[in-house]
């Protein structure tokens, strides 16, 4: 995870101060940063209303440029499919997931690196199990964006092996035969299994 934390800060937060003399430049980093934060705090409003027992309004899904694509490590380079009806249900689907054994599951703290074509975030997920046990992990993303602020390209970087286990934990599944296929379906079973349907925002 440090090595991926210093990559971002050697793409990110370097040329935000080579930029600062720019006003369009200063502009759009601070529309970056707006952008992380607002898909941040409605990522947390969701386990903040699972927790007091409302029902979760899912995220708005992210406006998307041209052939946009997701990369990580883990699972390699796809497209991004947009969402029907602009809500982003894969976000609320896959938290379900991790509430069924630790319901206070979300994103405790955060940073952002916002720059000019798009920003990095490091994100601290923690909850508490049923029987009292803290959890953590963490992942790193960095987001690209077109002239019009729509996302082109996101990469998630994360320690498989740390998700995987935690994963596997909450849909009570062996860590050694639990892989990606296995996690994208456990998704899906949330989706078919929700008892409400996500309200988009």
């Amino acid at each position: 995870m440090q090595r991926f934390f210093v990559t971002f800060a050697v793409l990110v937060s370097t040329p935000t101060m080579a930029w600062a003399d720019s006003t369009t430049q200063i502009s759009r980093i601070e529309r970056h940063r707006e952008m992380a934060e607002k898909r941040i705090r409605e990522h947390q409003a969701m386990t903040q209303a699972h927790i007091e027992g409302r029902s979760p309004i899912c995220p708005a899904a992210d406006v998307l440029g041209t052939n946009p694509t997701f990369f990580s490590p883990a699972f390699g380079e796809s497209p991004i499919k947009p969402s029907a009806d602009g809500a982003d249900h894969v976000s609320l689907n896959e938290l379900r997931m991790y509430w069924k054994r630790i319901g206070d599951f979300g994103i405790k703290k955060y940073q952002i690196y916002p720059a000019n074509d798009g920003w990095a975030q490091v994100l601290y997920w923690a909850g508490t199990t049923s029987d009292g046990k803290l959890v953590e992990a963490q992942e790193a993303d960095i987001f690209r964006t077109d002239k019009e602020f729509r996302i082109v390209r996101v990469e998630n970087y994360h320690d498989w092996q740390q998700w995987k286990s935690l994963a596997a934990f909450v849909n009570g599944k062996d860590p050694k035969t639990f892989d990606g296929s296995a996690y994208g379906a456990a998704i899906e079973a949330q989706a078919k299994s929700a008892t409400e349907v996500c309200r988009p925002r």
